[in-house]
């Protein structure tokens, strides 16, 4: 008899099952959708060029150490982040905004999420319908009694629904926390107009409710940075305190370099200290401290004028790849099934197409060596390429005409 005989399995992460029957698949076939991760034309991962070229700049200088780092990172990787997500405002002018360094974007999400239950006492959280499922379940591992989701989109239309959304908004107590996604909505591409995140924040201001954003695709909405940090500043333009959750996973291809920030904008400078002190408390015993070598490209890179120019136009470039891989898809399968809509794919921004596609039809995408996420619909279109495209067009089209 084991200690461990009492442990049964627990029930498989959809994106993860998905992603090893491709890679157990042996078909040339074979076409992985699932995880949200840039490939190039040819379908292999790519290095930005700007970071090849820091991080050998920075492994040849002998005074790189593998020293650790302080608990909350280091202070220049930490502005720098700040900067590039607030810009020039009130908050960063009168030292109102603060970031600490965490783990990716699941990190600075857990952090802040047990931050507000232990020192706000918040207890309320509500996530959108659709959304990355690891909100939920962060939430919930971060001792929230009330996690439920509020409505964000209408399987009927197709489309966001923010007449229901509002009214969420609306009837929420105070200090409930919402789950908001900066840009590049994931998993649908739809995100709010600025009008409609206008009203988003006068509610929210309004009912007293806390504002928690996801910002992992920042750039990869528009080709824009700044303007994919316009919902953030407007909140901040508006006088709310907030918690954002920052990754570099997407836009700086650090997917395994684990690298994000936590970002609070507060009224009163005065309590930062206080608020660093307890933040150090609940990472400490959770992960120590955060990672050296990605912190150090993210100075490098950010604070360098000539270099974060580079970024902005590989980052654009990957970003058009992928609206190339949307016009030509769309017209493909116009073409082999003229009788469907399929705006849908080029509406949407972002790494993903929402499909639309139901659960069956998924797993008979399986069948044909195409892996995406059958639960709900979404394909990473980054592992969509020239050599490819055609196959998985017509492979759709069968999918679609034969098990509607």
């Amino acid at each position: 008899m084991s200690l461990f005989d009492c442990v049964s399995p627990g029930p498989p992460i959809e994106v993860l099952h998905m992603k090893n029957r491709y890679e157990e698949d042996t078909s040339k076939l074979k076409i992985n959708l699932t995880v949200g991760g840039y490939k190039d034309d040819h379908g292999d991962p790519w290095v930005l060029p700007v970071v090849r070229e820091t991080e050998l700049a920075i492994v040849s200088d002998p005074r790189t150490n593998h020293e650790y780092l302080p608990a909350l990172g280091t202070e220049a990787a930490n502005q720098a982040a700040v900067q590039l997500l607030l810009g020039d405002c009130a908050a960063t002018r009168e030292g109102r905004a603060f970031a600490v360094q965490s783990l990716g974007g699941t990190g600075p999400i857990r952090v802040g999420a047990e931050f507000l239950q232990q020192q706000i006492g918040c207890r309320l959280a509500r996530y959108s319908d659709p959304t990355w499922i690891n909100h939920r379940d962060i939430f919930v591992k971060s001792g929230f009694a009330d996690v439920k989701t509020y409505p964000y989109w209408s399987s009927l239309t197709r489309a966001p629904d923010f007449d229901s959304f509002y009214q969420c908004l609306e009837t929420s107590p105070p200090y409930t926390v919402f789950l908001l996604h900066a840009q590049a909505q994931n998993p649908t591409g739809v995100d709010p107009t600025k009008d409609q995140w206008r009203k988003i924040c006068l509610i929210m201001k309004r009912r007293n409710l806390i504002p928690f954003f996801d910002c992992a695709y920042q750039g990869w909405a528009s080709g824009d940075m700044e303007e994919d940090a316009w919902a953030v500043r407007h909140f901040e333009e508006n006088g709310l305190e907030m918690l954002v959750s920052q990754s570099f996973g997407k836009n700086l291809g650090l997917y395994g370099d684990r690298i994000g920030f936590l970002t609070f904008v507060v009224k009163d400078q005065s309590k930062i200290e206080a608020m660093k002190s307890q933040v150090t408390l609940i990472l400490r015993p959770m992960y120590g401290n955060p990672c050296r070598p990605a912190a150090k490209l993210i100075e490098e890179i950010l604070l360098n004028k000539k270099k974060k120019a580079e970024w902005n136009m590989q980052l654009r470039s990957m970003v058009t790849r992928i609206q190339g891989v949307r016009t030509d898809l769309r017209k493909m399968l116009e073409q082999l099934e003229p009788g469907k809509d399929w705006s849908s794919i080029t509406t949407q921004v972002g790494m993903f197409w929402y499909s639309g596609l139901t659960p069956a039809q998924g797993m008979k995408l399986a069948e044909q060596h195409v892996y995406m996420m059958p639960g709900n619909g979404r394909m990473s279109l980054c592992g969509i390429n020239s050599s490819n495209i055609r196959y998985f067009a017509e492979t759709v089209a069968m999918v679609t005409r034969d098990c509607s």
